[in-house]
């Protein structure tokens, strides 16, 4: 879930209209099933008085983020209020899953998934593949 944070520094910077404090990020809906090592989880964005042109903006850049990072393309959805013609509060819910090794004390670490790598001729962690 710590990659979140990049995520929420990125939108940041893509998006100069944004600021840290009208950008709020929840982790909501979280679930670690009795007999799985998988958490699911809504990630909520919440932007708001957003004034940017097109809130599509913000989910497409989303969205090529998690490609960019060779994560699994998540579904996005999202909730927008109209405040006037010009502004709006966009939450963004992104469903997320992640594979979790779970160590005897119970402290965990995200098992990201292999992808190939062209330079090394062989399968690499993915957390480590940058943009």
């Amino acid at each position: 879930m710590k990659y979140l944070i990049d995520l929420k520094n990125d939108l940041l910077a893509r998006f100069p209209e944004l600021t840290g404090d009208n950008t709020q990020l929840q982790i909501v809906n979280g679930e670690l099933g009795k007999d799985t090592h998988t958490v699911n989880y809504i990630a909520r964005f919440i932007l708001l008085d957003c004034r940017l042109p097109s809130p599509f903006d913000v989910i497409g850049f989303i969205r090529i983020w998690f490609e960019g990072r060779s994560l699994d393309t998540p579904q996005l959805n999202f909730d927008c209020d109209v405040i006037d013609l010009e502004t709006y509060d966009l939450q963004i819910d992104i469903a997320l899953s992640d594979k979790l090794s779970i160590a005897t004390d119970g402290t965990t670490t995200i098992c990201y998934p292999l992808v190939w790598s062209e330079a090394l001729s062989t399968f690499i962690n993915g957390a480590i593949v940058q943009p």
